[in-house]
Formats: C-alpha cells, structure tokens, sequence
C-alpha cells in the first residue's frame, strides 16, 4: 500500500508540476507545440499516412496470407515466425515508425499471424524509414548519404540480430496461423484503408506534439546542470527528432555522432514506444518487453555503425584523422570496437546455449 500511494502521490505532483509550468512558462509550451506540429505536417504525415494505407491494404485485400505462402521457409528460418510476417518486417524498415507496429497489430486482427507472433514480431520490427534515415540523418545531420548508409545498415543488422534471438525453436509451419477474413473488394478495402490509417496517424502526431513541449520543459529544467555533451542523448530517448536536431550541433568526434545517432534510431524514443503501445493495445496485444529490447537493438546498433566506420573509411572525413585529437579518436574507436566484438562474443555463446537447452 505504502508503494501504491508513494506512486500516486509521485503521478499527482509530476501532474501538478505540469500545469504550474503551463501557466509559468506559456512562450516555451506554445512555441513546442508548434515545432511539433510542424514537425507532424511537413515530415510524419507526408512520409507515414501513405504506408499506413498500404498496410492496412495487405490486410483487407487478402494479401498477407499470399505472402505467408512465399516467405514462409525464410521467415521460419530467421525468426521461427510465419511468412505473413515478412510483410510487417519489410513494412518496418521501408515506412518509419510505428508502420511496422501497424502492420503488427493489422496482421493480428485479420488473422494472418498468432498473437504470440504478433507480440514478438513487434520487437524488432517496428524502425526508422530510409526517408527519415537518408534525408534527416544523412543529409540533413551529417551532411554524407555515406553516413546514412551506414546508419541504415546498422538497424538492419541490428533487427536481424534481435529477431534471431527472439527466434522460436520449437516452431512448427504446419502450425502457422493461417485463419484469414473474407478478403474486401477493392473499393471497400481503400475505404477502410484510409479510415483507419488517418486514425493512426492522428493519434501519432498527437503523440510527437505532447513530447515535444515535455522536451522543450525539461531542457528549460536540466540544462544548467546536464553536460552538453549528454543533451543528444537524453532528448533523443525522449523524442528522436529533437535528439537529432541536439547532435547536429554537439561536438561530438563524428565516429561518436554516428553511435549516437544509431543507438538513437533504433531505440527509437519514449514518443515512439508510446505510438506503438497504443496501437498495440487497441488490438488487445501484449506491450510488455517492447522498450528493454528497443534498449538492446540499439546498443547492438551503435555496435554495428562504429565497426562498419572501421571498414569503409571512405565514409571518414579527412580532418578526423589529420590532428593529434584524430589519433586519439581512432584509438577510442579500436577500444570501443574491441568491446564491441567481445560482447557479441557473449550474445553468440548465449545463443549457442539456448539452442542446446531447446533441442535437449
């Protein structure tokens, strides 16, 4: 009782700290809300209402279970998860998020997928769109398409590698879930389809709009004793977007950058992960664990984009290399990748010994 009331009594006075500052500081709340909203008109909605619509298609067209037929043998490979999955995995790293979580909770609901599979699939499946990654990041962040490739690269690996340890052992294809509603004729299904993305996509901007003002409080708050150097970070596990406007201006060796800027694209933020939990809950899915693989597919991510800036050191800028502080860059770059390899050293090990568990 004493950890219910301490926990009400916490919610009460966060609430209460809220409205005071609403009332306090009106020109940092206004002007957050439009950044969000402007955020939402020229970048979410362009880029995701258009895969939202196509998911919601796949679905009402009857088109998954067509899919299931033709990725099934890869699907189960990979990830031990029927082949109707292919189309939230290929959706998830081709539409930005929550497109992937979409197609989750869309797949569910029509019946191609399990909800075992559905809640699993939604882990690692759920990413940032190569329009977001090339366009922002790349070009708009670090001025190279080099960098966005590598970007992009990473957080294909690293939800690769997150789907093969979340792998099923025991899967069966002849158990696949294969229960399908009446496919809808087209007009109807396009109808539907836009209905229910538009749905979506409001609740997505009402979401990134609310945590921008909570960013915009918070560094108001935490900036007179919170390192500049940590400020990409921590706004960035906020609400990716003004993370990624924090680390273009940090001063940052850019190998560091690009870590950041991986971790941060395949964590994906606390703005994201609450998209994602209210689309899932609206299907009636499972929500828990989401964030603590998040956590991981992003160490994982930053991993993968330090090592991957070791082996195309076309992608390097010049200057990095040529000053005393270059050197010591690149030795935090072989130190960093060394623990890098000695950590995935241990996730193989660990996954060497499930499989021994599993098949004894």
């Amino acid at each position: 009782m004493k950890k219910k009331a301490f926990s009400e009594f916490f919610v009460v006075l966060s609430l209460a700290a809220c409205i005071l500052a609403l009332i306090l500081l009106p020109n940092i709340s206004s002007s957050a809300t439009v950044d969000g909203l402007h955020l939402c008109a020229n970048t979410l909605i362009p880029s995701l209402f258009p895969f939202f619509v196509c998911a919601n298609l796949v679905a009402e067209l009857g088109l998954a279970s067509k899919l299931s037929g033709l990725f099934a043998p890869l699907m189960h490979k990979l990830f031990g998860i029927g082949g109707a999955g292919s189309a939230a995995f290929v959706l998830g790293m081709i539409g930005g998020y929550p497109s992937g979580a979409q197609m989750c909770a869309t797949l569910y609901e029509s019946g191609s997928i399990s909800k075992q599979d559905a809640e699993r699939l939604v882990k690692f499946c759920n990413n940032a769109g190569p329009a977001f990654i090339f366009g922002v990041m790349g070009s708009g962040i670090f001025g190279s398409l080099r960098c966005g490739i590598l970007l992009f690269l990473s957080q294909l690996l690293s939800a690769l590698f997150i789907g093969i340890l979340l792998k099923k052992r025991s899967f069966d294809l002849s158990s696949e879930c294969m229960e399908q509603t009446n496919a809808k004729a087209f007009p109807e299904a396009f109808t539907v389809s836009v209905k229910k993305a538009g749905q979506s996509i409001l609740q997505i901007c009402m979401f990134v709009t609310v945590f921008s003002v909570i960013c915009a409080f918070l560094s108001k708050l935490f900036s007179p004793i919170v390192p500049q150097s940590a400020a990409p970070v921590l706004r960035g596990m906020l609400e990716l977007s003004s993370g990624a406007q924090a680390l273009q201006n940090a001063a940052h060796p850019m190998w560091l950058k690009l870590a950041i800027a991986a971790f941060l694209l395949a964590f994906s933020g606390l703005s994201v992960y609450s998209q994602t939990v209210s689309i899932l809950l609206q299907a009636g899915l499972n929500t828990d664990g989401i964030l603590t693989w998040k956590l991981l597919q992003g160490i994982f991510a930053a991993v993968c984009v330090s090592l991957l800036w070791l082996c195309f050191p076309s992608a390097q800028s010049a200057a990095d290399f040529s000053t005393e502080a270059g050197a010591r860059n690149i030795g935090r770059t072989v130190l960093y990748s060394a623990s890098a390899a000695i950590i995935y050293t241990l996730f193989l090990k660990l996954i060497s010994r499930n499989r021994k568990q599993n098949y004894v």
